[in-house]
């Protein structure tokens, strides 16, 4: 293995012909924002950006770091910055899917209707009435319409509160306990948490009055309430 030395210290980087097709595609990426910002920097410095920027971030990461690069710096960036800017993907996918859950209620309120009743499925050959109960949501977003006061506050929520809900929900969607996930998805008794939790369900219900009637307090000034 090479090295390069810098200051009192000697830094290891791969030669060229033990590089990865990933850290290739690195080492071009760095090209490229090197000639966005004018400058130059020697091919050993490429190698070790490639070597530190391959270990942990994906390929979609670190595209969006090297964009972001691109438009937002006006010199050839840090290790540590480019990873940072990569790090902001995690968040990205994770706001995606909270406002992808919440999109999925709205669908799922839209065609089953609230209150949900069930559908009259005809009668089978032993002369006994079918009926056909709506799926039930997935646990993480079943957890977070409970955490706001049910499918019956979102139904009803104002056009005033429904900023505040969004919020909320993707709070909740974003912080449910594996515990509740578990116990909803598995039936557990042992893993119940906040299943069985009396105070959790008084907090929805006040959260429900807050949505559908008043709003007049800020989300973080429902939530200070509710936590008392």
């Amino acid at each position: 293995m090479e090295t390069k030395r810098s200051s009192d210290k000697m830094t290891p980087y791969l030669p060229a012909s033990k590089l990865s097709d990933n850290s290739r595609w690195i080492i071009e990426q760095l090209t490229i924002l090197a000639v966005a910002v004018g400058e130059a920097p020697p091919p050993e410095r490429l190698r070790i950006y490639a070597q530190d920027l391959n270990d942990g971030l994906t390929k979609e990461q670190l595209h969006i770091a090297f964009t972001r690069a691109r438009r937002e710096s006006k010199f050839f960036p840090k290790i540590a910055e480019l990873r940072e800017w990569a790090g902001y993907k995690t968040q990205d996918v994770i706001d995606v899917q909270a406002r992808d859950a919440w999109q999925t209620v709205q669908h799922y309120i839209r065609k089953h209707g609230y209150p949900m009743y069930p559908t009259f499925m005809g009668r089978g050959e032993d002369g006994e009435i079918r009926w056909s109960s709506p799926e039930p949501l997935p646990p993480r977003i079943a957890y977070a319409v409970r955490a706001i006061g049910g499918l019956r506050a979102v139904n009803d929520v104002t056009t005033q509160a429904l900023p505040f809900m969004v919020k909320d929900f993707i709070i909740a969607f974003n912080q449910a306990p594996l515990s509740e996930l578990l116990a909803l998805d598995t039936g557990r008794e042992d893993v119940k948490g906040l299943a069985t939790d009396h105070s959790f369900e008084l907090k929805s219900a006040a959260r429900a009055d807050k949505y559908t009637g008043q709003c007049d307090q800020t989300s973080e000034e429902v939530q200070n309430d509710l936590q008392h």
